[in-house]
């Protein structure tokens, strides 16, 4: 028993640091992107943005059910750290199971180099909010234990549940298909004379079984939920939504794309990685060239196969999708380092592998760290506490607003009055149909528009010729129509980058983080009490947040010089400068508003 724990700390010891780091840079509150939409699916059972994770939104709603003194969004988070612990845990033990038999003290290599691939900076900030990488980090961890001990051991029961697993796994991210092409290799260098005909029909199965998951995206569509991404309901949504046919416009669009995205991996990775460490990766890389062919070749298909398909996808979060390959890297790093005893002395060895690591965190700490991330939460609410009774607002700031609004107003109950119409969406039959679901008098009021867009969308969804200059102009129509009918009775706000045709018949007053529309251009008094930033977050979601949240303070400004309410204008001018004292822009306002001119 005592030899099996001693055995156990070996990828315990790094699961139990690395949760200890996520737990104290762990966000507060929602983050930036998908944080906000993803807990109102886990909490709701929901239906999220394509390929809709069914798995992980089951996981991730029993945990939330747990009796923790928490907020929601605090377990969601909390949710991803342990996902991610878990991951470093597993993914020691792979690397045991791969050790070079000839080597000494490879599990404690094993342990160091699992540290340097959880204290990587793109692993390290998956683990800090609601996301499906740091679970789906889990799940490729799992996979790679189950068929390496597989391999090791010759257990057939392992090679079972990796077959389970590698189904389930694609009903949580398709970032797994990046190991595919490696497992396909494996397969055929060492287990086809293992695996007969009937153990591949099982596992088949065991396949089969591990996709189910997918089976609560129809049930849930028909039962009806108010976030119901896609609408797979039929089969064609159905198809359309887990193989994120909406995103396939962004991939392998150029040969430009892919080597701008090559670039930045390249660039970032020493950073990354803390500079040092990369030493080991390469020395790593060499010796399993030696002495594991096999293991090398894999190793080599799947971190090129991951970054050629990840370097052909036009986003602009396209960290996450890069993690096999550092999953990769660390196995490199692992066998540099169980190379280096035979050539220097062992603690050398290991004390340069701990200097590595704690380089790593300190090149890393400063920009991962988001235990003082408020800033979404403060700028949604923000708005959200401002708006008038019934509003409706139009937007399309997804990272920043529209997705933490859906855990605002579905998960914690705040300002369920208020309409969020994202403008972007509207370009889906399925956002229509949800909004139809939910808001009904809004299509209604509307429904002519509505349905003459609908049958130029038609076209575009289902790959007919269409006149895209018809589509935009039906669109703006639609959404023009949603203004027009409701605004005697509700009032409307358009974000700061809705374009100028909507509402164009209106004037646009700034009023806290958003545009109010009136029919006058009267003077509209509007009493803002600043705003607070907790915190500094260094990355470029907080920057460009807080830019644009220093624009709309300034665009209240210059409303209140431009009508003569000097003393007003220079408290918004000072506060923007507060916020960020190198604006030029309020600056220069500030000293106008001052000297009257």
């Amino acid at each position: 028993m005592i030899e099996k724990l001693k055995a156990e700390s070996y990828s315990l010891f790094p699961a139990l640091v690395s949760f200890l780091v996520y737990l104290y840079t762990l966000s507060p509150s929602v983050d930036f992107i998908d944080s906000g939409e993803l807990t109102a699916v886990s909490f709701t059972l929901g239906i999220a943005h394509p390929t809709g994770y069914p798995l992980f939104t089951f996981i991730s709603r029993v945990f939330l059910l747990l009796p923790l003194p928490l907020r929601v969004i605090s377990k969601a988070n909390l949710f991803s750290a342990l996902s991610s612990s878990l991951a470093i845990f597993f993914f020691a033990k792979f690397l045991i199971s791969i050790a070079d038999k000839k080597a000494k003290d490879t599990k404690l290599f094993a342990s160091l180099a699992s540290l340097a691939l959880s204290l990587s900076l793109f692993f390290w900030e998956q683990a800090l909010s609601f996301e499906v990488y740091s679970f789906q980090s889990f799940l490729i961890s799992l996979v790679l234990y189950s068929l390496f001990k597989f391999r090791s051991t010759g257990d057939l029961r392992y090679f079972f549940f990796f077959s389970f697993l590698l189904g389930l796994s694609f009903t949580n991210h398709l970032t797994i298909i990046f190991l595919i092409p490696s497992v396909i290799y494996i397969f055929i260098s060492e287990f086809r004379r293992e695996i007969n005909f009937k153990i591949s029909l099982f596992s088949l199965v065991l396949f089969l079984i591990g996709l189910t998951p997918f089976v609560y995206l129809p049930i849930r569509a028909k039962t009806g939920s108010f976030l119901n991404w896609g609408d797979p309901s039929t089969l064609e949504n159905f198809l359309n939504h887990i193989t994120g046919k909406q995103y396939r416009v962004w991939a392998f669009s150029s040969f430009e794309v892919m080597m701008r995205q090559i670039s930045y991996y390249v660039s970032t990775l020493p950073e990354n990685f803390g500079y040092f460490v990369i030493l080991f990766a390469l020395i790593g890389l060499v010796k399993i060239l030696k002495f594991d062919k096999k293991i090398s070749r894999f190793t080599l298909i799947a971190f090129i196969t991951c970054l050629i398909i990840s370097s052909n996808y036009d986003i602009h979060d396209i960290d996450a999708y890069f993690l096999v390959s550092y999953f990769i890297l660390a196995v490199w790093i692992f066998h540099g380092m169980t190379h280096l005893p035979s050539r220097i002395p062992k603690p050398f060895v290991v004390a340069f592998g701990v200097v590595c690591i704690i380089s790593t965190i300190g090149f890393n700490f400063k920009k991962v760290n988001k235990s003082e991330n408020f800033l979404p939460e403060n700028y949604t609410l923000n708005i959200l506490n401002y708006l008038k009774r019934n509003a409706i607002v139009i937007s399309y700031q997804w990272d920043y607003f529209v997705s933490p609004a859906l855990y605002f107003q579905l998960v914690e109950g705040i300002r369920k009055d208020v309409v969020v119409i994202d403008k972007e969406l509207l370009r889906r039959s399925w956002y229509i149909k949800q909004l139809e679901k939910n808001y009904p008098w809004l299509i209604q009021k509307s429904s002519e528009e509505v349905n003459a867009f609908l049958v130029e969308l038609y076209k575009f969804e289902h790959n007919l010729p269409y006149d895209p200059m018809v589509i935009e102009e039906k669109f703006i129509k639609m959404i023009n129509s949603f203004i027009d009918k409701n605004i005697e009775e509700r009032p409307v706000y358009v974000g700061i980058e809705i374009e100028p045709e909507i509402g164009k018949k209106y004037n646009r007053v700034p009023e806290g983080f958003m545009f109010a529309l009136y029919k006058d251009d009267d003077y509209k008094d509007y009493n803002f009490a600043g705003f607070e930033v907790r915190g500094r977050i260094y990355n470029k979601y907080f920057d460009n947040l807080l830019n644009l949240i220093v624009k709309m303070i300034l665009n209240r400004g210059i409303y209140e010089f431009k009508h003569g309410k000097r003393d007003k204008a220079k408290f918004y001018f000072e506060e923007a400068l507060r916020i960020k004292p190198e604006s030029v822009e309020a600056k220069l306002w500030l000293e106008r508003a001052v000297k009257g001119g």
